[in-house]
């Protein structure tokens, strides 16, 4: 069976998708996810929400899908007992440290990988698997068939809905550029914004309302409606056309394309990532003729299916009452008052069904037997207390209670030789003579030679399983030559390099942001998440080396997309572009293997004279990244370095002095 999973960012939205046919609705609550701008569930209306569902037979994942600093987890920690009684059916998560602690702590609460850890090849799966994942969400630019079908775990994926142009949990654009991270759940959409070469980072909505037959002969566990921050018509009105596809297995129709593209689109959609047909095609934005057709469209309430339900009541002399319901997944029992000998009128079978059917205010039609002895007699109060107690039992039935077990906390520390400095290139040319540095980084397609055993290679932050071969090879070569470390940017890479007998080193795109995460990692060494507040930088445990990034451009964005393709100026993958917002920031795009784009900050982060605050942190060991400058400028940069001298010229701090920005406070 193929879940039609719903998103309900409201109690609303929730009624919604249940009614149009979902068969599971995603749900964040008042913390700790991907949609803090929503309304959200508090404790309260969530296990109203989980009743709702679970006795219409429908499932409830509960998105915690954000990155959690060391005193966030501690929170956690208070948060679980409402999570072991509230009946959720799984957890989506992107932070590791927090799958760790819900995996100790509720062990039978299963645990989905959310999009924003960025699963798109095997050895991502199989490094899921190895951390206790039941289901992967694939990142939506990341539609393979082949990965599907091998995948150990269940596999999860976007159908429809809207597209970020970067991969899924590597963009820190509105975290870097407006204090609100897509990756701690308060994302302002830059992506939708309009810059000098137009609206060059918007895409379509995703739509495979096309495609459901193939789809459908593949083996995915659920298809996933985005749109918790959508209205509850748009929810019933996408639910309801993509329920009936499923059912009848079959495409949508011309006229299911103009009802969906009226509900919500931008300009039309996409197909790009599915069919592979990426480029112009897959970009547009929100029109005020679309906003008008959205206003114009009328979504039809769904009538409510009542659930089938079964009561069978026992009326013995001398003894308590007893009803038996069932609704076809829970079976239970109440007991209620001991018959009285019929004085005048003994109970009938019509007395049963006209008590114990009134059902109303219930998502159940009750089909009721009796079995009693002549002669007896129950009130009809009674027989409505029989009957209030056994569907009160069914509706706890529904809501079952997970086993706490112990919380540990504590972290286990790996001592390892701290790396003072540490310089990243984007190709040799940049490296000035009499460099001094402890290590440094190149491209692995940039790397001409190995000097020696201080010298690493930066893997492509995206790799798919079929983009692994020259990959591979190139690794081989240069290990053969001497190269030792390398290093990963997602989960699965670790492997890639422990297969080889390489040396695995944690990137940014590993979003290291508390203690438990570090530990958990499979890395000799890792770089702190560059949106760690100094204050959480401070307070963080250090279980193995963690390096800090003091000078360099943030890559922002890793697209699938060639932005210069878009303007016919990309020249075979090579060469340097640019982006350009309404202010004048200028944001340089880089292109990275084998052809995808990685747009970096107008600015350089600066903490060059600031080293002596990071070490008072407990931070050691300082990388310095060179992407567009000139070897003449690196040479300028390391004597900056060197004199822990102020920038003289415009920077950025990162986030280290930033104080975050609520979504809600824009």
């Amino acid at each position: 069976m193929h879940e039609l999973l719903a998103p309900a960012g409201s109690f609303e939205a929730l009624r919604a998708a249940i009614e149009a046919g979902a068969d599971a609705v995603y749900l964040g609550p008042d913390r700790h996810n991907a949609r803090l701008s929503g309304e959200n569930f508090t404790e309260d209306t969530l296990l109203d929400a989980v009743r709702y569902c679970h006795t219409r037979h429908k499932k409830v994942y509960m998105t915690l899908n954000t990155l959690l600093s060391d005193q966030e987890l501690e929170d956690m920690v208070e948060y679980i007992p409402f999570l072991s009684k509230s009946g959720i059916d799984a957890v989506i998560v992107q932070d590791i440290g927090l799958a760790s602690l819900l995996r100790n702590a509720l062990p039978d609460l299963p645990l989905h990988a959310s999009t924003q850890m960025t699963i798109h090849n095997a050895r991502g799966i199989a490094r899921a698997q190895a951390l206790g994942f039941q289901r992967v969400v694939l990142a939506r630019e990341a539609f393979s068939r082949d990965l599907i079908r091998s995948s150990p775990l269940e596999i999860e994926v976007f159908i429809h809905g809207a597209l970020c142009v970067s991969y899924s949990g590597q963009c820190y654009f509105s975290s870097m550029l407006a204090r609100r991270s897509g990756n701690r759940g308060t994302c302002a959409q830059p992506c939708r914004h309009r810059y000098k070469e137009g609206y060059a980072l918007s895409l379509h909505d995703l739509c495979l309302a096309q495609h459901m037959p193939e789809i459908l002969s593949l083996p995915i566990a659920s298809l996933k409606i985005e749109g918790r921050l959508k209205s509850p018509d748009y929810v019933r009105g996408v639910v309801s056309v993509y329920r009936r596809l499923i059912d009848e297995k079959r495409a949508a129709t011309k006229e299911e394309m103009d009802f969906l593209t009226q509900l919500f689109s931008r300009q039309g959609f996409t197909d790009g990532y599915f069919t592979g047909k990426k480029g112009r095609a897959m970009f547009g934005f929100r029109t005020d003729a679309d906003k008008l057709a959205t206003k114009a469209v009328s979504v039809p309430p769904a009538p409510e299916t009542k659930i089938p339900l079964k009561m069978h009541l026992t009326v013995q002399d001398g003894a308590p009452s007893r009803l038996l319901v069932t609704d076809g997944i829970y079976s239970v029992s109440a007991v209620g008052d001991i018959p009285q000998k019929a004085a005048s009128r003994p109970l009938t079978q019509e007395d049963c069904v006209r008590s114990l059917a009134k059902t109303g205010g219930t998502p159940y039609a009750a089909e009721i037997t009796a079995e009693i002895e002549d002669g007896l007699f129950l009130s009809a109060a009674s027989l409505n207390a029989i009957r209030r107690a056994g569907l009160e039992n069914l509706y706890n039935a529904a809501m079952p209670v997970r086993e706490i077990h112990t919380v540990d906390l504590s972290v286990p520390h790996r001592p390892a030789k701290q790396t003072g400095t540490q310089c990243i290139f984007q190709n040799p040319g940049q490296i000035p003579e009499n460099l001094n540095a402890d290590f440094i980084w190149l491209p692995l397609f940039s790397m001409e030679s190995v000097t020696d055993e201080k010298t690493g290679a930066v893997l492509p932050t995206i790799l798919f399983d079929n983009e692994l071969p020259p990959v591979q090879n190139r690794l081989k070569q240069l290990q053969a030559a001497g190269l030792r470390h390398v290093m990963c940017h997602t989960i699965g890479q670790s492997l890639l390099c422990r297969e080889l007998g390489l040396t695995p080193h944690g990137g940014t795109g590993m979003h290291i942001y508390n203690s438990r995460t570090a530990a958990l990692s499979d890395m000799e060494s890792l770089i702190a998440s560059p949106e760690l507040l100094s204050t959480q930088l401070r307070q963080m445990p250090k279980p193995i080396p963690l390096s800090v990034i003091v000078y360099g451009r943030h890559t922002l964005m890793t697209m699938e997309n060639c932005l210069a393709l878009r303007r016919n100026q990309c020249h075979n993958g090579k060469g340097t572009y640019s982006l350009t917002d309404e202010k004048g920031n200028i944001f340089p795009v880089l292109c990275a293997y084998p052809h995808r784009n990685e747009v970096l900050n107008s600015r350089p982060v600066y903490m060059l004279d600031k080293l002596d605050t990071l070490r008072s942190a407990g931070l050691h060991s300082f990388i310095l990244r060179f992407t567009t400058e000139s070897r003449q400028e690196v040479s300028e940069i390391m004597d900056l370095y060197r004199a822990g001298a102020p920038a003289p010229f415009p920077f950025t701090r990162g986030a280290f002095y930033q104080k975050e920005a609520s979504a809600k406070n824009k």
